[in-house]
């Protein structure tokens, strides 16, 4: 199922935000420090009710380039041929 695999890009997130702090990953902890669109972006894979959690990856993965770009001030498109997987 596509939202568990979700789920676990969200569980990676933290451990790369919190430095590799497994303790924060099993509490599902995003740190408070972030920009807002992060934080809502990695507790929606985290969401407990695998129905809750998005489920299209390729708006995913486009809502995740908008924020890259957007935060970071990055001007290039990383989802420039990608295909969406029916």
């Amino acid at each position: 199922m596509p939202e568990s695999d979700h789920y676990s890009l969200g569980a990676i997130m933290i451990y790369m935000l919190t430095g590799g702090n497994l303790e924060h990953v099993e509490k599902r902890y995003v740190p408070n420090k972030l920009d807002d669109r992060i934080k809502t972006f990695v507790r929606a894979l985290l969401q407990s009710d695998i129905l809750d959690r998005p489920r299209e990856a390729h708006k995913l993965f486009k809502e995740l380039d908008d924020i890259r770009r957007d935060v970071f001030n990055l001007s290039n498109d990383i989802t420039h041929g990608i295909r969406r997987a029916d």
